[in-house]
């Protein structure tokens, strides 16, 4: 593990480089035999839950990215924070690698930043408290909208409601961009919100400077950033945070989008 991240870096160059713990469970699992199916895959025990009991695996992990951060500029992301508790128990363990990496004199980075993945609305709405525990900030939409709907985005019987431009999530989303702002911790987007022609000056125009996307949606993003007013899309952005109604919404954007192809 500690080889592959230890490539990353190396070809990364001056690049910074956000190593995100693994994300078991909900809709990723081994093919080991182990995996227990469960009815709420999604809410159940999945990603830091379950490595906050593993902590020895949890550790190698801690580990592996640890000592590859000597090899470039490195930061390392917690996903599927729920609370404050969960915050001070991730920060113990990774204190505690630390030292015991320092007690055997392997090097590492020792001013690798902290952060964690907002994805879950109780996390969100108390952002302005927690953000004081970490060095930054991601917000994971994919999840974020489904947690904040009780949608699964994967159920065709429900699909017309998982609703990125519903007004709870956008608002959600506008906080955590504004503590960040105020508090100067770095934010970044990612999901398919961020790579979709649709929202990304939206976002843009919310505030947001760094959007994680898949490489394949990265021609078409530049393309659009480059071409956004973001007076104006601020403007929107705070126009539409003000409407109540997802159709409301839907149609100023599109208008706007409209506009600007022509």
């Amino acid at each position: 593990m500690r080889f592959l991240f230890q490539k990353v870096l190396t070809q990364a160059g001056n690049r910074e480089v956000t190593i995100r713990t693994l994300d078991f469970g909900g809709d990723k699992f081994f093919e080991d035999g182990k995996s227990q199916k469960e009815k709420n895959p999604f809410l159940g025990y999945r990603s830091i839950r379950v490595f906050l009991r593993e902590k020895n695996l949890f550790k190698q992990q801690l580990r592996a990215i640890l000592r590859a951060s000597t090899y470039g500029k490195a930061r390392i992301l917690f996903p599927m924070i729920s609370s404050f508790e969960e915050i001070r128990q991730v920060r113990e363990l990774f204190e505690i690698t630390k030292l015991e990496l320092r007690k055997e004199g392997i090097p590492f980075d020792e001013t690798i930043p902290f952060g964690i993945m907002i994805e879950i609305p109780s996390v969100a709405i108390i952002v302005d408290q927690l953000v004081k525990e970490v060095d930054f900030l991601s917000i994971g939409t994919n999840d974020l909208i489904q947690y904040t709907l009780a949608v699964d985005r994967d159920n065709d019987q429900v699909s017309s409601l998982y609703q990125p431009l519903n007004p709870a999530v956008l608002r959600l989303i506008q906080k955590v961009i504004k503590v960040a702002k105020q508090t100067n911790k770095p934010v970044t987007l990612c999901g398919e919100m961020a790579g979709s022609p649709e929202y990304i000056p939206l976002l843009v125009g919310m505030g947001l400077s760094d959007l994680s996307m898949n490489p394949c949606a990265l021609p078409e993003a530049r393309k659009i950033i480059r071409s956004i007013e973001y007076n104006r899309w601020n403007l929107i952005a705070n126009r539409v945070l003000n409407k109540v109604s997802v159709d409301e919404i839907s149609r100023i954007i599109l208008g706007e989008l409209r506009r600007i192809r022509g």
